[in-house]
C-alpha cells in the first residue's frame, strides 16, 4: 500500500501530464463500478494498461469507486434491465453471446450491463472534472500530499514534529 501511495505522490509531482492522470481516473472509475467476476473487468484493466493513462490514479480511482459500487447495484440492475430490453440491443447481444468467450463477459447480466452503462455515462464527466482539478490544483494536491501525516505514517518517513 505504501508503494501505491508513493507512486501516487510521484505521479502528481509532474511525471505524468494532467491528461494522463485524468484518463487514469476516468478508466479507474469505470473499472470500480463493474462487478469483478467477469471478462469486462479484465478487458477494462487491459485497456487501462494499454491506454497510456496513469496506472496509479486508475488504481486509486478503482479502489475508491469499488467501495461505493455495492450502493449503486440496485440502480445498475434497473438500468441494466432497461438496456437489455431495448430491441436494438437484444439481437446483437444474442449473436455476440454465441462466441465461445462471450458468456464470460456476463453482458446478459443486468447488474453488469447496468454498471457498464453507468461507467460509460460517467466517463466524460469524471475525465473533465479530474482534468480541471489536476490542472488547477496540482501543486496544492502535491503539497497537501507531501505534508500529510497519514502519508508520512504509511510511507514511514518522519514528519516535521518528529525530527
Amino acid at each position: 500500500m505504501s508503494n501505491l501511495i508513493q507512486a501516487f505522490g510521484k505521479s502528481i509531482n509532474g511525471i505524468d501530464s494532467p491528461k494522463k492522470l485524468a484518463m487514469g481516473m476516468a478508466i479507474g472509475c469505470m473499472i470500480g463500478f463493474l462487478p469483478k467476476d467477469n471478462l469486462m473487468f479484465v478487458g477494462l484493466l487491459v485497456f487501462l494498461i494499454m491506454s497510456g493513462a496513469n496506472l496509479v490514479t486508475g488504481a486509486l480511482a478503482g479502489l475508491v469507486t469499488s467501495v461505493f459500487s455495492g450502493a449503486i447495484q440496485p440502480l445498475a440492475h434497473s438500468l441494466g434491465n432497461q438496456v437489455l430490453s431495448l430491441e436494438f440491443v437484444v439481437v446483437p447481444l444474442a449473436k455476440f453471446l454465441q462466441f465461445p468467450v462471450a458468456p464470460w463477459t456476463r453482458l446478459d447480466n443486468t447488474v453488469v450491463s447496468g454498471s457498464l452503462t453507468i461507467g460509460i455515462l460517467a466517463f466524460v464527466p469524471v475525465y473533465l472534472a479530474s482534468l480541471i482539478v489536476f490542472k488547477k490544483y496540482r501543486d496544492s494536491i502535491q503539497r497537501m500530499f507531501i505534508e500529510s501525516r497519514l502519508v508520512a505514517w504509511v510511507i514511514g518517513y518522519p514528519t516535521d514534529e518528529e525530527e
